[in-house]
């Protein structure tokens, strides 16, 4: 059977009313700067995954990003893991950011920046037809 339902939510690190990131807010990132976060948690085992904990309450970004963030564990101790939610209010589009992989840690760090790059720029094109091939031999 998956675990029950974490009854406490996160509790998000601040600092002014503001998250206390590890890194500056580069702007590359989904951390805009005024944008607001929160988290919530599942504890999970081999039968699955429980449904979210309630969420934090929301956060404002200001210029430092990687939220520290206080979890809960399960005091039944049938979680073998947790995993860890945010949504930006801005998306609200919950995504996992973390798996704990244990029912013992009590703070951690979300680090995920979610770095929108680019696509790759289009491949060179190489001939296909092996005589178009310069060859060479070490050997005489």
């Amino acid at each position: 059977m998956a675990p029950a339902t974490p009854s406490t939510a996160p509790q998000v690190d601040t600092t002014g009313g503001y998250v206390t990131g590890a890194y500056d807010n580069d702007g590359f990132t989904q951390w805009m700067q005024g944008d607001m976060v929160q988290y919530a948690v599942t504890f999970v085992n081999a039968a699955g995954e429980s449904n979210f904990s309630a969420w934090s309450s929301w956060v404002q970004v200001g210029a430092s990003i990687c939220a520290g963030v206080n979890i809960p564990t399960d005091p039944s101790g049938a979680a073998t893991s947790r995993n860890l939610y945010r949504k930006f209010q801005s998306s609200q589009t919950p995504e996992r950011v973390l798996t704990i992989l244990d029912n013992t840690t009590t703070h951690v760090f979300d680090t995920v920046a979610a770095v929108n790059f680019d696509p790759p720029a289009q491949a060179p094109e190489y001939p296909l037809d092996p005589s178009q091939f310069a060859a060479r031999s070490n050997f005489p």
